[in-house]
């Protein structure tokens, strides 16, 4: 396995907290689109 760094740890995580942010963002336009 190759060696991951704290600091490409991080990048990661915060990446993927960002992608689950706008997707869940998007998921409630959505919703509010949709009761129209």
């Amino acid at each position: 396995t190759e060696h991951i760094s704290q600091e490409e740890e991080a990048y990661a995580a915060a990446r993927l907290d960002k992608i689950r942010r706008q997707n869940r963002i998007k998921a409630e336009l959505q919703a509010v689109l949709d009761e129209k």
